[in-house]
């Protein structure tokens, strides 16, 4: 069983850390695939109608609203604690490094008391040693800074190289604080959810009160040579209390944006509703709407427009099957009917347009013979799926991640260097004891060490 004399041995504890991170990845990974009550409410009245048992366990845990929830946040707070906690023991361990500890084990201990270290005998006074020891390191980027703890006699010298890199650790730890800051404001304050409307038709926005988003318009374009779409966008109004507050158009990677909350254009497809067709009859072309027969001269035979399926397919048992809500097969179903004759239904492709069906009275079809029609174009009614979000956190995110990306720039192209230095007199001139510290450790940093000390020896004895 696992003791902790305090709280922050707590927060530090390596095992502790992990069991943390693993349950928000847990929680996270719950959240990406199963339905959330912000994101989708009608999914997740399906899941739960799919799975009576299951289904209320995860609502009660709160799992069906994961991001949203409130433990979720704290899991998210207690992790931004716990990095502020371990940032704050590092910059306490930071100010250690300059301790006088540091000089007494270079001038007592000599070669043994730092991982790296140098012995170098000037036939100079330690004050002139450390004078013009100061000026070639200086020249090689390195700074000097006042001892802590100890008189400015001469005899000792702190310089390091590349300080700034030693923030890079603090600021990549502050951004995360930061991020999951983010998180917590858009997981408490923030939403998101799903807003599928009919072109012509109006759909409220549930966190939005008295908001409601309208379509007026869908357009789709596809590429010539392999029929995927190359451009869908809508044309939206947003009406508060029969008052238009803005409008605009939503594209993919273009969203519209009222007071925070932006409308994504996520989705969009063809409900089976049309406002007309063209057929080609007989050489002439027809409009052909919902409702309406049309008649032809002589009143041998009148056609009435029953239904369309954007995507046509053809089941195992012979019967109509919608295969998406994309227009990937456009058909129409007509009903014909000649003079003293019984009607039939009949089923024409646009892409196909040598191919008909004919449906019996028991929703089968079967080929049919050739007709002196086609169809030439489909009006149809389209819906738009857009994504409605509110992230008040995104400033913090977005102010997070680039001061992440700073940080992490800082902590591996900048390579710290600290070099404790002491004179001490010895006969004939001085004996200067050199204690090295690298950031990329003491084996990458040693080739290096040993050609910067063979340099000073040169420049400091002559």
């Amino acid at each position: 069983m696992l003791s902790y004399a305090t709280p922050v041995q707590l927060l530090r504890s390596v095992k502790f850390n992990i069991g943390l991170f693993g349950a928000i990845m847990l929680a996270s990974a719950v959240g990406t695939f199963v339905p959330q009550a912000h994101e989708a409410p009608e999914r997740v009245e399906v899941f739960l109608r799919a799975h009576p048992t299951l289904g209320p366990l995860l609502e009660a845990a709160g799992l069906l609203d994961v991001y949203y929830c409130r433990w979720y946040a704290a899991l998210l707070l207690l992790m931004a604690l716990d990095t502020v906690l371990c940032t704050a023991v590092r910059m306490r361990a930071r100010a250690k490094e300059d301790e006088p500890g540091s000089f007494q084990k270079v001038s007592s201990e000599g070669s043994q008391g730092h991982p790296l270290s140098a012995e170098i005998s000037v036939p100079v006074q330690p004050q002139e040693a450390l004078s013009r020891l100061r000026r070639f390191l200086s020249l090689r980027g390195f700074r000097s800074r006042p001892v802590p703890g100890r008189p400015p006699d001469g005899t000792t010298l702190l310089v390091t190289r590349h300080a700034l890199q030693w923030w890079g650790t603090v600021v990549a730890h502050l951004s995360l604080v930061v991020i999951l800051a983010g998180a917590v404001v858009k997981s408490l304050f923030g939403f998101s959810e799903f807003v599928p409307v009919s072109e012509g038709e109006c759909r409220a926005v549930r966190n939005r009160p008295g908001w409601s988003l309208c379509l007026d318009r869908f357009t789709v374009k596809y590429y010539a040579d392999t029929g995927a779409p190359s451009l869908f966008a809508s044309d939206l109004r947003l009406m508060e209390g029969g008052r238009e507050l803005a409008g605009g158009r939503s594209a993919v990677n273009s969203p519209l944006a009222v007071d925070g909350v932006r409308f994504y254009q996520s989705g969009w497809g063809a409900g089976g509703e049309s406002r007309g067709i063209t057929l080609r009859f007989e050489g002439k072309d027809i409009l052909l709407v919902p409702g309406k027969a049309q008649t032809f001269p002589g009143g041998a035979l009148s056609i009435s427009l029953l239904g369309f399926a954007p995507d046509f397919a053809l089941s195992r048992d012979d019967r109509v099957l919608f295969r998406s809500i994309e227009m990937g097969n456009p058909a129409v179903r007509l009903k014909l009917a000649a003079r003293g004759r019984r009607g039939r239904v009949i089923w024409l492709l646009q892409r196909f347009p040598d191919i008909a069906f004919e449906e019996d009275s028991a929703g089968r079809i079967s080929p049919a013979s050739p007709l002196p029609m086609s169809l030439l174009a489909v009006d149809a009614v389209m819906f738009s799926g857009l994504e409605a979000g509110y992230d008040p956190g995104y400033p913090l995110v977005l102010g997070g991640a680039l001061a992440w990306t700073v940080g992490m720039l800082l902590l591996f192209y900048l390579h710290r260097r600290r070099l404790w230095i002491s004179a001490i007199p010895a006969p004939g001139g001085t004996t200067v004891r050199i204690g090295a510290w690298s950031s990329r450790g003491a084996a990458a940093y040693k080739r290096e060490f040993d050609n910067l000390m063979s340099l000073a020896g040169q420049e400091v004895g002559r």
